[in-house]
This record gives structure tokens, sequence and C-alpha cells, in this order.
């Protein structure tokens, strides 16, 4: 796998978490700092403060899995699983992309990616907002 390849891997993966965090905390403000972000430091304070509402998140799901008896959920559990994910992933990132002469359009494709729910986010927020 090239670089590159490995870089929009990381970036898709790292969306799928972001995207669940987003739409429930309606952070896009976050995002689209990190869109217009012209260099890497930027970019560390937006992956910084999704990192702490990744954590929010995860909390949040997890008690109400565990409140509403929602353990075996799939949706939950894929859910919670992208969520513990994301430090492995945003070190991998970090790691293999953030000196590549791209970073930034690599970004560029995680916040756009960040922004529309998917099923698995649409479906937290439904559960959460009962």
């Amino acid at each position: 796998m090239s670089k590159e390849d490995v870089c929009l891997k990381y970036a898709q993966v790292l969306a799928l978490a972001s995207t669940i965090v987003v739409q429930l905390e309606q952070s896009y403000d976050i995002i689209d700092e990190m869109s217009r972000a012209t260099d890497i430091n930027k970019v560390l304070d937006g992956f910084n403060k999704l990192s702490r509402l990744v954590t929010k998140v995860y909390n949040d799901i997890a008690d109400i899995a565990s409140n509403e008896n929602l353990q075996k959920d799939d949706k939950i559990n894929k859910a919670l699983h992208r969520l513990l994910e994301w430090n492995s992933n945003l070190s991998s990132f970090y790691e293999n992309c953030s000196k590549n002469k791209d970073f930034l359009t690599y970004v560029k494709i995680f916040t756009s990616l960040s922004i529309a729910p998917d099923y698995i986010s649409d479906y937290i927020k439904e559960i959460l907002n009962r």
C-alpha cells in the first residue's frame, strides 16, 4: 500500500469516529477550523478538541447502552468501537502522514467526510434523544 493510500485510509477511518462526535455534539466549528488550517499546529489543535469530545461521546453512548440494556446492539457496539480506535488511528495518521507534502489535503478529506451523517451517527443520535 502506498503512503498516499495509507494517509487516505486513516483520514477515512478517523472520519468514521468523528462523524459520530460532530453529529452528537454539533461540533462543526472545530471541523471548519481544521478545514481552513494552513499549518499543522492548527490541525493538531482541532484534533485535540475532537479527542476530548470523542471521550465525552464514548462515555455518553456507553452509559445509555448500559442503562437501556443495549450492550448487544450492533450499531451501538460499532459506534463504541470506532470511538475506541480514535487514539490509535489518530496516532498512526500523524506518524505516517504529518510529514507528507499533501497532509493538509488529507485533513480536508477527513473534515469533508466528518460533516455528513452516516447510519451509525443517525441511529446513536436518535437513541440519545429519546
